[in-house]
């Protein structure tokens, strides 16, 4: 279910988009660690989630624009299945040692790796110098916290910023970019279950990771 808008306002300056939205999950597949490490996936049960979502489009001038971005997701699992249930009250352990749920009644548990918030904003300047288009653009995107799992249940992954820039030579049929990828060279933590083809340990959480800081140049022609 979803609730919209679609706004053109100032002449097409500025355009704000914005929804709200209910999505109810049948039969989530998660997977289940097992008590000597290993995992497999399962149906989990059934859940939903819900949230807003908002979009601004602004022209501030002829050469400069900003454009930002946000969601916020609230998603779980709310009627977990039997298997899963009798996994969040043996099996899964939290990272302080004990099961996720304490019992049957009232059980419930985050859908892992989605993120609650999320957010992006973007800067561009864009000029005409002589037969040339120069473009530069900086934008920055916002990953709140989610959870995933290891040999326990629900690790918490904090949230990050990536920051990127490019700029943009156009002349006719060519372009040159100059960019650089993850400018503050952020190390973030994207996953916790990487491990689906060995053992988990309780001692040992294997986290996965974004690309570091990126730099180069493109050249591109169109035909």
């Amino acid at each position: 279910y979803e609730l919209g808008e679609k706004a053109r306002l100032l002449g097409g300056w500025l355009t704000v988009n914005s929804d709200v939205y209910y999505i109810r999950w049948n039969d989530i597949q998660q997977a289940l660690l097992l008590g000597c490490g290993y995992e497999y996936n399962s149906n989990a049960g059934n859940g939903r989630s819900l949230g807003p979502e908002l979009e601004i489009n602004a022209k501030l001038s002829e050469e400069w624009a900003v454009s930002a971005s946000g969601a916020y997701t609230d998603s779980k699992i709310t009627h977990p299945s039997a298997a899963y249930v009798g996994y969040l009250t043996t099996s899964a352990l939290a990272p302080n040692g004990s099961p996720w749920c304490a019992s049957a009644t009232g059980c419930t548990a985050p859908i892992l790796d989605i993120p609650k918030e999320t957010a992006s904003a973007t800067l561009v300047y864009t000029r005409a110098i002589a037969d040339y288009t120069l473009t530069a653009r900086l934008s920055d995107s916002f990953v709140g916290p989610s959870f995933d799992e290891s040999y326990y249940f629900g690790i918490p992954l904090p949230s990050y910023n990536i920051l990127r820039t490019r700029a943009t030579l156009l002349h006719g049929n060519w372009s040159v970019d100059l960019f650089i990828d993850n400018l503050t060279d952020k190390v973030a933590e994207l996953t916790a279950n990487n491990t689906s083809f060995q053992f988990n340990v309780p001692g040992l959480i294997r986290y996965s990771t974004n690309q570091p800081r990126t730099f180069g140049t493109q050249i591109n022609y169109r035909f």
